[in-house]
């Protein structure tokens, strides 16, 4: 029988399951068992009640160590929270939603001048920050308090406790004993998060980048469009913030994309909106609107490719050279509209090329800003012991191998932390493994977190672990390596060409697992690869030695297909067309 099977069995022998209430609220109808199944599997995580009295969420507030052992809220009751006599008291609120709105707008308030008083060091600013504090502690007990006194009913209500269940697995922090990893629930960090995803509510200011625009250094510059299918939060938008950072005083540069950001544009930069269904015709307006000198393309293929072929096809009309980056594991598209294929690795150039293409390829590996991520010391046991990694949950680079990697890992050495660093799908299956081994003391799940908070991260493990099934490059390697990591895990794409060591990748979880815990185990070695992985971030991976090589490409390709200069004509404007 499987864990599912007997909570469904233990819920149904309970007579505790009100089916016809829990319909009413979720409109899943069917026989109980399927309706316990559905409880468990779905809505149980979602805030639904199975009965009148009993509210989950709450009872896993007011029960730390059941939220801890990760156990179904309900099972637990009816197994040994009734007989313990433990509270579900589902008293409702006075507070209203006014009230709630006022209470997080004083402690994100508050906890932004917290943040501001730490980075200043007079006797003012530190009594400042005291009298902070102790306010950021008083506004958390009050948050505290309130997420106890909410029931199920009212928006206020489940707005709160939906911050308080979205931010509570992210908020441990592990505390090494004489037992093993202890994990504790920091009210600290969970406050802090409560009020950054409010933030996000209300302002929608995070998940975008700003571009800083340099001062024009000639007066009509060459002038760039660059074509990227989505500007979320990633690789390939970070290579073109990097690339306008560094190259805005010498070309005018403009972005079209398909898709935005869910918080919106991205500050500083023109981003045409080209989204589908677009059309040739609107893709070669656009490029005669801006008078382009070159196109650069950032490919990935796959869904996009449409996409991707109106603006080839705009580019060959037009006579507009294009430089493609491959960014991906993909073949590059086929145009006589491309100038140079850009790889971000040999592995990608040399297992994607077509043997019959005879375009210009070569290989710019993305740059890192390496003074975000300086080398710094492992001093402590608790770094020493610590292992992570830092991904997008998501099955695009990851499986389920990924965290059965890491579990095998503390198995065979149980002194050993874990940081699971990132957010997306597979968080929540992710969690549910850990939990069903056991081992839930071991892993600090962080969700997703901020690029200025990164470094911070890196200096809490002394192992990056790369537990990927596919590669292309991944600038995450070379952040750990710059930090003076050292770096170990499956041996896909291009990962040992990244880190020039191909003993400590392996093929499978079983031998994974055990070049991680060989390495912990050999501080001597583990020290000098992370000075090694440094000095070779630094050799290889420096963002102005990859905003150089394509300073030099743009200029090589746009000396080649040059033409008569003309100014920009104003966006908005009657145009005629250009021949």
């Amino acid at each position: 029988m499987t864990q599912l099977e007997n909570d469904i069995a233990i819920i149904a022998a309970s007579g505790m399951f009100d089916a016809a209430y829990y319909g009413a609220q979720t409109s899943v109808y069917g026989t109980e068992a399927e309706m316990i199944a559905h409880y468990l599997s779905d809505g149980e995580r979602r805030g639904f009640w199975p009965n009148r009295q009993f509210d989950p969420y709450l009872y896993l507030v007011i029960n730390r160590d059941v939220a801890q052992a990760c156990k179904s809220p309900f099972v637990h009751y009816i197994l040994h929270g009734a007989v313990e006599g433990r509270a579900i008291d589902v008293a409702k609120s006075t507070v209203s939603n006014q009230n709630i709105m006022e209470m997080f707008a004083e402690i994100s308030s508050r906890i932004g001048n917290l943040e501001a008083a730490n980075s200043h060091n007079s006797l003012n600013v530190l009594q400042k920050r005291r009298r902070s504090a102790a306010n950021a502690r008083s506004a958390a007990n009050q948050l505290w308090m309130t997420a106890k006194k909410f029931s199920n009913f009212g928006a206020a209500g489940k707005y709160l406790r939906a911050l308080y269940f979205e931010a509570e697995p992210t908020s441990y922090r592990t505390k090494l004993g004489k037992k093993g990893w202890k994990s504790i629930l920091d009210r600290k960090i969970l406050l802090k998060s409560m009020a950054k995803q409010m933030r996000r509510d209300l302002f929608k200011k995070q998940g975008v980048y700003e571009f800083h625009d340099k001062k024009k250094i000639v007066d009509l510059p060459p002038r760039v469009m660059h074509f990227i299918p989505n500007v979320f939060l990633g690789g390939s938008t970070q290579l073109v913030l990097d690339i306008f950072n560094a190259l805005s005083h010498e070309y005018e540069m403009h972005v079209a994309t398909s898709a935005f950001p869910k918080e919106g544009s991205h500050k500083g930069v023109v981003i045409h909106d080209l989204r589908e269904p677009t059309s040739i015709d609107a893709v070669v307006n656009l490029l005669q609107l801006f008078r382009a000198d070159l196109i650069h393309v950032h490919y990935w293929g796959d869904v996009d490719n449409p996409w991707y072929e109106k603006v080839f096809s705009a580019a060959l009309q037009l006579k507009i050279p294009v430089i493609q980056n491959v960014n991906t594991p993909v073949q590059p598209y086929r145009s006589p509209a491309i100038a140079a294929n850009v790889y971000v690795s040999e592995y990608v150039k040399r297992e994607f090329r077509q043997p019959d293409d005879n375009t210009r390829s070569l290989v710019i590996y993305p740059g890192i800003d390496l003074t975000s991520f300086p080398f710094s010391e492992i001093r402590t046991e608790e770094v020493l012991n610590s292992i992570g990694m830092v991904y997008r949950l998501e099955t695009d680079k990851l499986n389920m191998q990924a965290i059965e990697l890491f579990i095998a890992i503390v198995k065979k050495r149980p002194r050993t932390r874990v940081f699971i660093i990132g957010g997306g799908s597979l968080h929540e299956p992710f969690l549910r493994m850990v939990c069903k081994s056991g081992l839930r003391e071991n892993f600090v799940f962080t969700g997703y977190v901020d690029y200025d908070s990164l470094p911070e991260y890196y200096r809490q493990f002394s192992i990056f672990v790369v537990p990927v099934w596919k590669e292309s490059f991944g600038q995450v390697a070379p952040f750990a390596m710059s930090a003076g990591r050292a770096i170990a895990g499956f041996d896909v794409g291009a990962i040992s060409e990244i880190i020039g060591d191909a003993s400590l990748l392996g093929e499978e979880v079983e031998d994974t697992s055990d070049i991680v815990v060989g390495l912990l185990d050999d501080k001597e070695r583990l020290l000098k690869t992370g000075k090694m992985n440094s000095e070779r971030a630094r050799s290889m991976f420096d963002v102005k030695k990859m905003t150089d090589s394509y300073r030099q490409l743009y200029r090589e390709v746009v000396d080649q297909g040059k033409k008569v200069t003309l100014p920009p004509l104003e966006f908005g404007e009657k145009t005629e067309e250009i021949e």
